[in-house]
């Protein structure tokens, strides 16, 4: 059961531009867990991938003895994600988000690591591991709930060990002057609440220091057209 939470995560918005409410704006609303999935929102439709990413699950794809990319699927295949942070650790920034994988379990951080051939771009990897500081859903003043920083995008991209094109997770810096490739869609990877599990015996990882968090019930249920645009 998720409980309503005071602070604020803050995360992410509408499938399309929206215009200001005359009544003022208006937001979904949130619930609170210390574990949620991150659901991918399309902000520009016309750029959607075929298949289709919106509404897809972030999940994580093999490429190395603990080592991930990020990619998307159905939720059964899904990685369930947690902060791993004070809360005063998760507002100044040096929180981490990170899921629990292999036996005995062990933490893999999310990481954003710049592509050699385009500094403006980064690829996301869930590698054993903290994870990068900062990496975590959105903070005040921020009023929607989603995996920062900002852009994210989905892109179609050859992946040399499996010899063929995947749907991977990246994002573009926006203070470069660069646009979104052809190949990719732009997203942003919303927090759905989900509820955190117990850790066997003798897991590696722990969670003692998880941050509990706004989210969303459920994201692909949300009426998008009810509610206030935000950023880009």
């Amino acid at each position: 059961m998720f409980v309503s939470s005071a602070l604020a995560l803050a995360a992410l918005a509408a499938a399309s531009p929206l215009g200001q409410r005359s009544d003022g704006p208006s937001y979904p609303p949130t619930s609170s867990s210390k574990g949620f999935r991150l659901v991918a929102n399309v902000t520009d439709l016309s750029r959607d991938l075929s298949p289709s990413v919106q509404n897809q699950y972030v999940t994580s794809i093999h490429v190395g003895a603990a080592l991930n990319l990020v990619g998307v699927g159905s939720k059964d295949v899904s990685r369930l994600f947690y902060i791993n942070g004070t809360a005063g650790e998760f507002m100044r920034g040096e929180a981490t988000t990170v899921t629990d994988g292999a036996t005995p379990p062990v933490p893999f951080g999310f990481t954003l690591t710049p592509d050699s051939a385009d500094s403006a771009l980064s690829t996301a990897n869930l590698n054993a591991g903290p994870g990068n500081k900062g990496d975590v859903t959105t903070r005040i003043p921020v009023p929607y709930v989603f995996l920062a920083p900002e852009q994210m995008a989905i892109c179609d991209e050859y992946v040399a060990y499996y010899r063929k094109n995947m749907q991977i997770v990246k994002q573009l810096n926006l203070n470069k002057d660069k646009t979104l490739p052809a190949n990719c869609a732009p997203v942003r990877l919303m927090a759905e609440c989900a509820e955190l599990n117990e850790l066997p015996a003798g897991s590696i990882t722990n969670h003692d220091n998880v941050y509990t968090g706004d989210c969303y019930d459920d994201v692909a249920s949300i009426e998008w057209s009810k509610y206030t645009a935000w950023g880009n």
